[in-house]
Parts: C-alpha cells; structure tokens; sequence
C-alpha cells in the first residue's frame, strides 16, 4: 500500500466501487425527479386542453339559441373531450344530464333550465394523466 509507484490494483477497485455507489445514490432520485416532471408537464397540458374546451364552448353558448340546446357549431375545436351537461334549476339540483351535441337542429325546450354544469375529461395519450374541470354556466 505504501508503494511509490502509484495505486495499486487493490486501491483501484475500492475506488471504483465507492464511485459507483456514490453515483447511483445520487442519480436515483434524479431518475424519480425527471419521471414527476414529465407526469407534471402531460397533466396541465391536458388541464390546458380542458379550460380552452370549456372556453369554446362558453364562447359558443353566448348564443341562446345554442345554450338552450346544449350544442355548439362544431365538435372538431373540443378535441376528443369527454363533454358532459347536467342542466340545473334556480337551486342548483340537477335536473337532467346529456352529452353536448355538435349539430343545432331542433327546437329549444320549452322550460330551458337557468343553468348548467358542464364537466369535460381529458385523457392524456399515455391513458395515466387526466384532467377534469366543471364549472356551471348561468343562462345568457
């Protein structure tokens, strides 16, 4: 061990070892950091999807006519969502629940309710993260 030469074959490996587990302890939770991040970055991409949803369809149903019908103009802006409408009365109970329809045909109801709760899902493409918003929308 005292040699002049240099380390031994002995002194390497020890070192080695110690540098190898002195990486591992450190680049372990490194590992776990980056697997939150990536799950952080789809779950608000998928909250961002849901809120610009919910913003067409509320720019839509500025239109009594299309709130009246739980419609809007075209499904291809909500992107796949899950849409679903429970229509309220002045308490806030729940009165009946649909799914929101791409086309407007039709006649109105003739008791319209004063409110509804619209709820919309999103499923990130890896199926783990989701993102579910509901907020009710008073009649125009």
């Amino acid at each position: 061990m005292n040699s002049p030469n240099g380390l031994t074959l002995i002194e390497l490996l020890v070192a080695t070892v110690l540098l190898g587990v002195i990486i591992t302890v450190i680049l372990a939770p490194l590992a776990g950091l980056f697997r939150i991040t990536g799950e952080s970055g789809r779950t608000l991409q998928a909250s961002t999807q849901a809120q610009e949803v919910i913003e067409y369809v509320r720019g839509q149903w500025q239109d009594r006519d299309k709130y009246d019908k739980s419609c809007v103009a075209s499904t291809a802006q909500t992107g796949g969502a899950t849409i679903t409408v429970v229509n309220l009365d002045s308490n806030a109970n729940e009165l009946s629940t649909s799914s929101l329809a791409g086309s407007c045909g039709g006649t109105p109801p003739s008791n319209p309710p004063l409110m509804k709760r619209l709820t919309v899902t999103i499923t990130s493409n890896d199926g783990v993260s989701q993102a579910v918003i509901t907020v009710d929308i008073p009649r125009p």
